[in-house]
C-alpha cells in the first residue's frame, strides 16, 4: 500500500494485520499517531508509541514506527473483505453446482418429460460394467457412458462393446482430474487424450463430455463449445462408494420424467471398484420406471441442446490437437 509525500509505505503482511486488528472499530476513518524514528521497524512484541488520534493509548497492532500521521479508509477494508469473499463464493458456485451456467452452457435435463437418460461415471469396468450391461439388454434399455481414458486404455475390449451395444460414450477426461485446478492446455490434454483412446477402441468421437467430479473451469466452455455438449445431472444417486442396495434405491425414488441421471460403474482410482449396489438398484428400478411408462434412452437418442453437433466419425481438434 502506497501514498504520497509523508505516507509510510505498507507491506501486505502490514495491511492485513493492520486490517484484522481494527475492522471491528465503529470508526469510518481512523488515524495514527506514530512515533518513533522515520523508517524503522519494531518487533512485533517490543515498545510501540502508536496511539488513537486524540488519544495517548498505544495502538497494540502495528509492527513499525513512523513520524507520519497515517490515514485508513475503513470504509475500505470491510469492502475489500466482502468482495473476496461474494468472488469466492460465486467462483465456487459457478464450477460446482449442477444448475450454474455462469462458465457455460449444460445439458441437465432430457428436454421431454417422458425419457430419463441413465448416465454411468468412471468406466469401463470389469467389474461390474459387463453385468451392468446384460441388465440393460434384458430391459431394451441404452444409456450414455462417460469413460475415463486411462481407463479405456487398460480395457479396450469392454469400452469396445459398450459401443457395439448400441450405447451412447462421453469423455469424462483422462486421468479424472479436476478441472479448475488445469491450465488451459493441461484441460485440452485431458480431453484430447480421452478422446484418442475412446476412438482407438470404438472407432467412434464423443460428442459429449462430462468433468469430472461436476467441476468446472471458466476455460472449459471455451475449449468444448466447438464440438461437444457438457452433461450435468438434474438427479444423482451417491453411489460412488461401496455401500448398501438400499440407500441407492432409496436415493432413486426421486427420480422423474426429463432427469439425468448420474450413476456410476466405475471407480475413477483403477478399474475394478465394487458398485454392484449400482446394478442391483437399477435392477429394482427400471422395471417400474417402464410400467410408470417413461422410457430410458442414450443421450445421441435425445439430441443436444444449441449445442453444435459433430458426427461420430468425424476428427476433431481440441485447442489444436488432433483427437
Amino acid at each position: 500500500m502506497a501514498g504520497g509525500p509523508g505516507v509510510v509505505r505498507l507491506s501486505w503482511t502490514d495491511t492485513i494485520h493492520f486490517i484484522v486488528q481494527t475492522c471491528g472499530k465503529s470508526l469510518s476513518h481512523v488515524y495514527l499517531n506514530v512515533n518513533g524514528n522515520r523508517g524503522t521497524r519494531t518487533s512485533p512484541l517490543g515498545a510501540r508509541s502508536f496511539a488513537w488520534q486524540g488519544s495517548t493509548e498505544p495502538h497494540p497492532s502495528i509492527p513499525f514506527a513512523s513520524h507520519e500521521k497515517i490515514r485508513f479508509s475503513m470504509l475500505l477494508a470491510p469492502l475489500l473483505l466482502a468482495g473476496t469473499g461474494c468472488a469466492a463464493g460465486t467462483y465456487s458456485w459457478a464450477a460446482c453446482v449442477p444448475s450454474s451456467q455462469l462458465f457455460g452452457r449444460t445439458i441437465r435435463h432430457t428436454g421431454d418429460t417422458g425419457t430419463v437418460a441413465l448416465t454411468f461415471d468412471d468406466g469401463p469396468n470389469p467389474a461390474v460394467t459387463p453385468a451392468l450391461l446384460d441388465l440393460l439388454d434384458r430391459h431394451s434399455v441404452h444409456a450414455t457412458f462417460f469413460l475415463v481414458g486411462a481407463h479405456v486404455r487398460a480395457c479396450p475390449d469392454l469400452a469396445r462393446e459398450i459401443a457395439q451395444r448400441g450405447h451412447t460414450i462421453g469423455n469424462h477426461t483422462d486421468t479424472h482430474t479436476a478441472l479448475p485446478l488445469l491450465s488451459r492446455q493441461r484441460i485440452s490434454d485431458e480431453l484430447a487424450r480421452c478422446d484418442e483412446s475412446i476412438r482407438s477402441a470404438t472407432g467412434q468421437a464423443p460428442r459429449w463430455m462430462r468433468p469430472p467430479y461436476g467441476f468446472r473451469s471458466p476455460l472449459l466452455d471455451g475449449i468444448v463449445r466447438r464440438r461437444a455438449s457438457v452433461v450435468m445431472w438434474s438427479r444423482l444417486a451417491r453411489d460412488w462408494k461401496p455401500q448398501p442396495t438400499a440407500p441407492v434405491i432409496q436415493r432413486l425414488r426421486r427420480v422423474r420424467g426429463g432427469d439425468i441421471v448420474l450413476l456410476h460403474d466405475g471407480d475413477h482410482r483403477a478399474p475394478g471398484g465394487d458398485r454392484r449396489h449400482t446394478v442391483e438398484a437399477l435392477a429394482h428400478w427400471i422395471p417400474r420406471w417402464k410400467d410408470a411408462g417413461l422410457r430410458m434412452a442414450a443421450l445421441d437418442e435425445i439430441g443436444s441442446i444449441d449445442q453444435v453437433r459433430v458426427g461420430n466419425s468425424q476428427t476433431v481438434e481440441w485447442e489444436g490437437r488432433k483427437s
